[in-house]
C-alpha cells in the first residue's frame, strides 16, 4: 500500500461572508504532498496552489507565515479542480498522513461547503487517513501536541525548504514518518525515556531501614 503525506495551507474568509464563516473560517490556498511506494520509497510529489473565492487577498500574516502571495493564488484553479487533480494523483491503494487532524477537517469542511456530494474516492481517503502528529505523541506518551519543527528536530532530520511550505511539510513529514517505523535516533530516544520512567527499586521502608528517630 502506498503513503502520502499530504500538508495544506490556508487563508482566512472574509469577515464579510458570515454564513460561510459559520461552516469553514479558512480556505485552502496551497497542497503539497509526497507520495511513498510500499518500501517507503519517494516516488512521487504534488504541488498547486488553490484560488480562494471567499478572500481574494491573502492576509498579510499568512503572507509572512507562508510565503504565499496574491498573485501567486489569482490565477490558480479552485478548490474543487485541484482536490479533484490530488485525487487522481493519489490513484488507488493508499493510506494519507496527516501533521495533526487538521488538515483533514479542513478539507471536509472546505468540500462540504463547496460540492457537497461525496464521491467514493473522498470516502476511501477519509476512510484511510491516519493523524501522525497523534501517532508521535503516543509512541512517546505526550501530553500536548508537538510542532512538526520540533519532532522534526529531535529525530535528527534535517528540514529542506522552507518551514509552512506545504510541499516542504509534507516532505518533513515523510522524513519524520520513515524515522518512526525505523530510524535508530527515535529508538533511542524511546528506549532513553522508558529507562528514565522505570522505578528506582527502592522503597519508602527501604529509605528508613536502619534509621533511629530519637
Amino acid at each position: 500500500m502506498k503513503k502520502i503525506f499530504l500538508d495544506l495551507e490556508m487563508n482566512g474568509v472574509n469577515r464579510q461572508y458570515k454564513e460561510v464563516r459559520r461552516m469553514c473560517s479558512s480556505e485552502v490556498i496551497e497542497f503539497g504532498a509526497v507520495k511513498l511506494d510500499e518500501n517507503n520509497v519517494e516516488i512521487g510529489r504534488f504541488q498547486s496552489y488553490v484560488r480562494p473565492v471567499y478572500n481574494e487577498v491573502i492576509e498579510s500574516k499568512i503572507t509572512r507565515l507562508t510565503g504565499i502571495t496574491t498573485k501567486q493564488v489569482q490565477n490558480a484553479d479552485d478548490f474543487l479542480e485541484v482536490f479533484l487533480q490530488f485525487l487522481c494523483w493519489c490513484g488507488e491503494d493508499y493510506e494519507i498522513f496527516s501533521w495533526s487532524e487538521n488538515d483533514e477537517i479542513q478539507l471536509r469542511k472546505e468540500y462540504n461547503l463547496k460540492a457537497g456530494d461525496e464521491l467514493p474516492e473522498i470516502t476511501y481517503m477519509f476512510s484511510n487517513w491516519n493523524d501522525l502528529q497523534e501517532a508521535y505523541g503516543d509512541m512517546f506518551e505526550f501530553v500536548r501536541p508537538t510542532a512538526l519543527s520540533m519532532a522534526v528536530n529531535t529525530a535528527g532530520i534535517e528540514f529542506r525548504g522552507r518551514m509552512h511550505n506545504a510541499l516542504d511539510d509534507a516532505a518533513a513529514t515523510a522524513d519524520l514518518y520513515r524515522e518512526m517505523i525505523g530510524g535508530t535516533t527515535i529508538n533511542r530516544i524511546k528506549e532513553d525515556l522508558h529507562e528514565a520512567k522505570k522505578p528506582i527499586g527502592i522503597s519508602l521502608g527501604d529509605l528508613f531501614t536502619g534509621l533511629q528517630i530519637a
